[in-house]
């Protein structure tokens, strides 16, 4: 990664880790879905003051997953699982790993939560 990409990630891992906190629940939203099914368009947005903030773009950059240009909506591959669920396990780990209570002896936690809209 170059410097004015890490940069870039680091600021935008602050922003996130000052804007969720661990339990906070993250909405998706399926954009599109490829002919093949093994790729999919998703949004991801957090509930502020009853309004949408939208993360997609922030997130896609933390947890350095591509971005489709025109809808803004982050790339995410593969199938055979909710993928939404997925997107937001990852962007989880990026934000809070690092935190004490991340791991635990079962194993790791789930710090976000996940609802499709």
């Amino acid at each position: 990664m170059t410097r004015r990409g890490n940069a870039e990630r680091q600021e935008y891992l602050q922003q996130l880790r000052d804007m969720l906190k661990p339990g906070d629940t993250l909405h998706t939203v399926l954009r599109h879905v490829s002919r093949s099914g093994m790729s999919r368009l998703i949004d991801v947005y957090a509930i502020r003051n009853n309004r949408p903030v939208y993360l997609s773009g922030r997130a896609a950059v933390v947890i350095g997953w591509s971005v489709e240009p025109k809808s803004g909506a982050i790339r995410v591959s593969g199938c055979g699982m909710d993928m939404g669920f997925h997107l937001v396990d990852v962007i989880s780990a990026a934000l809070f790993r690092d935190l004490p209570g991340y791991y635990t002896s079962e194993g790791r936690k789930l710090h976000l939560k996940q609802e499709w809209i």
